[in-house]
């Protein structure tokens, strides 16, 4: 009995543990279709040292396909960068070089820190110029 009392109270501490870990937050565009991609994720909960150590990319095929999404080659072209603001503050910003002709992307960012690693779905819905 006091082992499940035991690993019942280490199961409540654990995500009083990841309430700290880092977050994404909302994706905001400000570009429309047939323009060059600028858009930005805030970042939340982000600790002091995380961004300039941090690696952002387009998730693998693997992810794409165990999510059940297309990966189509025009997602390569999105190029993200982690972006300190402020003091425990900063966002992702991803752009492109080339126009968006697609009225909307669905895609699967990767990020990676040296305490973690997170994938989240996103989808851009971009509106005609």
């Amino acid at each position: 009995m006091r082992r499940i009392t035991l690993i019942i109270g280490a199961l409540l501490l654990f995500p009083l543990h990841n309430a700290s870990a880092l977050g994404l937050g909302e994706l905001d565009v400000q570009s429309v279709m047939n323009q060059r991609l600028d858009a930005r994720i805030d970042l939340v909960s982000v600790k002091t040292g995380d961004i300039i150590n941090m690696t952002v990319r387009l998730a693998e095929p693997e992810v794409f396909e165990s999510a059940g999404l297309p990966r189509p080659y025009y997602l390569t072209k999105l190029r993200f960068e982690p972006v300190e603001t402020a003091e425990n503050a900063g966002h992702i910003r991803i752009t492109t070089k080339e126009r968006i002709r697609e009225p909307y992307l669905s895609f699967i960012i990767e990020v990676t820190w040296p305490n973690g690693r997170l994938l989240r779905e996103y989808t851009v819905l971009l509106n005609q110029p």
